[in-house]
């Protein structure tokens, strides 16, 4: 698995003041299904934990923010309920 980040977008940080995994709109018109977000991966752990992920992504069950440190054992790449 990778580590995914939730990076929001623009709009959600400095209008909406939204969270990834609090914006449930984002998962069935978001995510995925805009070439923006595509693009950019807005919201990527949040979009692939609800079924939305972007094509070739296989997110970890731990989320980062950016600006995160993820080296050594401070990250857990177990998918738990995420695995194949």
């Amino acid at each position: 698995c990778t580590i995914c980040t939730d990076e929001r977008s623009w709009w959600m940080e400095n209008i909406g003041g939204m969270d990834c995994d609090e914006w449930e709109y984002a998962f069935t018109t978001r995510c995925k299904h805009d070439a923006d977000w595509r693009a950019a991966k807005w919201c990527q752990h949040s979009c692939f934990l609800n079924g939305a992920g972007y094509v070739g992504d296989n997110c970890c069950v731990q989320t980062m923010r950016a600006g995160d440190d993820c080296s050594g054992d401070d990250c857990d790449e177990s998918r738990g309920d995420q695995a194949e």
